[in-house]
């Protein structure tokens, strides 16, 4: 049996999250159930991943979470770090005590799910992030300390310089209690290092990227500027500050080179200001078109990708972990652009894209572009094979799941 601990394993509709989608099949096939504990509740799960979903709460669960944060061994001594560090604002002691509050519904919903024979026989507790869902496991596995606990950690969850507080959301809480702890680069251990050196076993820690759903495909398709003579850039992300969709809007307005075709997928709040930006910048120039997809469902964009070649996905985020939206252009061959931040060169090697240091912006996007379509055919086509092997060898999901949940694969 398995607990599957994800904050947005479901959406409010009561459909899969777009994470829980890509791993659901895989656990259900591997493990005898599953269950999932969200911020809504915990349920069962089955390998279908456009089933409903209703999950429960015990009665009273948010208000008995919160008292019991409010009175827990953790917080106290989260906040005693906090007046440590000379960190002990209202504002902070309030998100450490609603984040452990947060942490303790998941459990207490999971726990009241659970079956008496779990409670003493095999169970792994898998939590997708090391926010409160691995909090959340953290609680379980005190209570049951037979089970196996594992957790994965990403970016907005570790990274102190995007959220301050990362450092005191019961990291220590969490490492004392997994059995092993998976971040998905070396840029993301590094951050978890320097406020957790001395702190975790470091025999626990591993590194191991997330992955993204699906089969490599029998045939990669040819880039497409050189069958048409149009140069077909994609972009996969929230319309959001830290995204910088501006520098891609600004370095199409610089490009003179051949015509280019580029469609964006994702909604945000600065969606009608950057589609306002690419009217005044880019509707005037007769080589560039833009198509604004909106925000699509994860299938309807692994099946773009694999249906319609690009040339090139671009990403110019001012932060960035290891994304999912550059793996899944990679299983299809799609070479990438991006700036040297974060997790970006573990992803991006010379073999399958470019990388350009961030305060070149707009200047270094259009280096690059130019590098691209300067590839002549076989160059290009080597790339793209690069790109589909090295998302095989490095950002399959199946893998990492079954490096992670070994014993999945023995039941």
């Amino acid at each position: 049996m398995l607990i599957y601990f994800n904050n947005c394993a479901i959406y409010q509709n009561g459909q899969s999250g777009a994470f829980m989608v890509m791993e659901q099949p895989w656990l259900c096939a591997h493990f005898d159930r599953v269950m999932m504990a969200a911020d809504q509740g915990a349920d069962w799960l089955s390998g279908d991943t456009a089933a409903h979903h209703s999950p429960r709460k015990p009665f009273l669960c948010d208000v008995r979470a919160l008292f019991g944060a409010l009175f827990s061994k953790d917080v106290r001594i989260e906040w005693k770090r906090l007046f440590r560090d000379r960190k002990l604002t209202l504002v902070n002691l309030l998100k450490v005590l609603r984040f452990a509050a947060r942490g303790r519904s998941m459990f207490m919903a999971a726990d009241a799910l659970l079956p008496k024979e779990a409670a003493s026989g095999p169970v792994t507790l898998y939590s997708c992030w090391l926010s409160f869902d691995g909090y959340a496991a953290a609680l379980m596995k005190r209570k049951y300390p037979h089970m196996r606990m594992v957790a994965r950690g990403h970016l907005f969850d570790i990274d102190a310089e995007r959220i301050p507080q990362n450092p005191y959301y019961m990291k220590q809480a969490i490492a004392e209690a997994a059995d092993g702890i998976y971040l998905i680069s070396k840029r993301a251990m590094e951050q978890y290092m320097s406020y957790m050196q001395g702190r975790v076993e470091e025999s626990k820690l591993h590194i191991h990227t997330f992955g993204s759903a699906g089969k490599a495909l029998e045939q990669i398709q040819p880039p497409p500027r050189l069958q048409d003579g149009v140069l077909r850039i994609v972009s996969c992300s929230r319309v959001a500050p830290i995204k910088q969709i501006e520098v891609m809007i600004r370095a199409l307005a610089q490009w003179e080179g051949m015509p280019v075709h580029w469609t964006h997928i994702g909604d945000g709040e600065l969606l009608a200001d950057m589609q306002k930006l690419a009217e005044e910048l880019l509707d005037l120039k007769e080589n560039v078109v833009v198509r604004w997809m909106g925000g699509l469902p994860a299938e309807e964009v692994v099946a773009l990708y694999e249906n319609r070649a690009f040339d090139v996905i671009l990403n110019t985020s001012r932060m960035e972990g290891v994304p999912v939206s550059i793996m899944e252009a990679m299983r299809c061959g799609t070479p990438v652009i991006a700036p040297r931040v974060g997790g970006l060169p573990e992803q991006v090697t010379p073999e399958t894209g470019w990388l350009y240091e961030p305060e070149e912006g707009p200047e270094g996007v259009c280096r690059c572009l130019h590098l691209l379509a300067e590839e002549d055919e076989e160059a290009a086509m080597q790339r793209r094979l690069a790109c589909a092997d090295r998302w095989y060898r490095y950002y399959r999901n199946e893998a990492s799941l079954e490096a992670m949940l070994p014993e999945g694969m023995k039941e």
